[in-house]
């Protein structure tokens, strides 16, 4: 049965980010779920943004091109953000991007090369002047590895809103950040501070660390107790054949 959520504990948010990153093949997947996670931006602009658009020295996004015209934006990137943009554009530069309208995350395609004697060959490789159009196999096996089988990575973007409620960003902020506003309400929060967007990043950050690193500690005690439960249970052999041998 497929499961709604619209926002993660932080085991659960560990255990997301924990699994995404344990493996070499769902690399991208994993600096696409931090991405999304981390900043609100919606998987489709993930997916579309081009490389001129990340600035690594400001750490900051700056979208063009969105859904809704509160979409055009300039996102802060905090620490986690920024590693894994500075990830992909490795990444892309070594797939041949190389121009500013290139794309963060290229597509696969198909394409015909001239093999040996002249004969053609079918192949398939990446082309930086096309998005990708998702990871949606490696998304799956990830999440139902971490346990949390249906989740969508629409739901990365519900669980960013929610943390943000939850420390208390105005919610002027956090809807210029998110870039789903309203069409009464668009030209009020049209020049939000970047500062006050910069500072709700930043506070948003130090928290989810706290709570990922009670998370882990606590995950981590509960495998220690369970540990000593099973060693408790397990009486040796030998210790039985002496109990035996002192009653006869």
């Amino acid at each position: 049965m497929r499961v709604r959520r619209i926002s993660l504990t932080p085991e659960e948010e560990v255990r997301l980010i924990d699994t995404a990153k344990s493996r070499p093949e769902w690399a991208v997947a994993y600096h696409g779920t931090m991405l999304e996670n981390e900043t609100g931006m919606r998987g489709v602009e993930v997916r579309n943004l081009q490389m001129k658009r990340i600035n690594l020295m400001a750490a900051e996004i700056h979208l063009q091109k969105s859904k809704t015209k509160g979409g055009v934006r300039t996102i802060p990137l905090n620490a986690d953000a920024l590693e894994s943009a500075k990830q992909l554009i490795i990444r892309a530069q070594q797939l041949g991007a190389g121009q500013p309208d290139h794309y963060l995350i290229p597509a696969r395609v198909k394409a015909v090369i001239e093999g040996r004697n002249g004969t053609t060959v079918r192949v398939r490789r990446y082309d930086p002047t096309k998005p990708t159009k998702g990871w949606r196999t490696a998304w799956r096996k990830l999440t139902e590895k971490a346990g949390l089988k249906g989740l969508r990575g629409h739901d990365l973007r519900h669980s960013w809103v929610t943390s943000h409620a939850e420390i208390g960003t105005p919610q002027s902020v956090l809807e210029a950040q998110a870039g789903h506003l309203s069409k009464r309400m668009s030209d009020h929060y049209k020049h939000i501070s970047e500062k006050a967007a910069r500072k709700a990043s930043e506070a948003r950050s130090r928290v989810k660390t706290e709570q990922r690193a009670e998370a882990r500690a606590k995950m981590r005690e509960q495998a220690r107790v369970d540990s000593d439960l099973v060693a408790a249970d397990a009486i040796p052999t030998n210790v039985a054949s002496i109990q035996v041998a002192v009653v006869h």
